[in-house]
């Protein structure tokens, strides 16, 4: 395998994997994270962002002990700053529900990514799945992602 891709440019491997429908990242330097397509997409969106439009009114409140307890969090998050980010509420309390697709395999660091938290799966492309994330949505008070940007859309679930 590292002979087929040493010649190859990152980004044009990195494309060809992702549009194959795989997971690849290439490694950026600062710069040309904020020239990328992706980055750029990142930076022009808020750290934290709410829609309150259809939202019903938030009833959790910190605690001194375990200052996230209460708080729902659904994590659609994969490989590695997302669920790690996710574990850290889960330590505070945080009732965080990772859901993970059907086909989705990470052995090696699934101890990592998933302490504290419960798992499930669903085919998101589903309509069952996607019946079943909203409903998921509908209860949680926190939904921590990491698609790229159009990504929810094409799921049907745009803002």
């Amino acid at each position: 395998m590292s002979r087929a891709v040493r010649t190859q440019p990152a980004n044009d491997l990195e494309s060809a994997v992702v549009s194959a429908g795989g997971a690849a990242a290439a490694m950026r330097d600062s710069e040309a994270w904020r020239s990328h397509e992706q980055g750029r997409a990142v930076n022009g969106e808020a750290l934290i962002s709410q829609t309150a439009e259809d939202a019903a009114p938030m009833l959790w409140e910190p605690t001194p002990g375990r200052p996230l307890e209460g708080l729902r969090v659904l994590d659609l998050t994969r490989v590695l700053a997302g669920p790690v980010a996710t574990r850290f509420l889960a330590g505070y309390g945080a009732d965080v529900l990772r859901i993970d697709p059907t086909d989705w395999d990470e052995p090696t660091i699934a101890p990592d990514v998933t302490l504290g938290k419960r798992c499930a799966r669903l085919d998101l492309r589903s309509a069952d799945g996607q019946q079943q994330l909203a409903s998921l949505l509908s209860q949680a008070d926190l939904l921590v992602h990491g698609y790229r940007s159009d990504a929810l859309d094409r799921l049907g679930f745009g803002s």
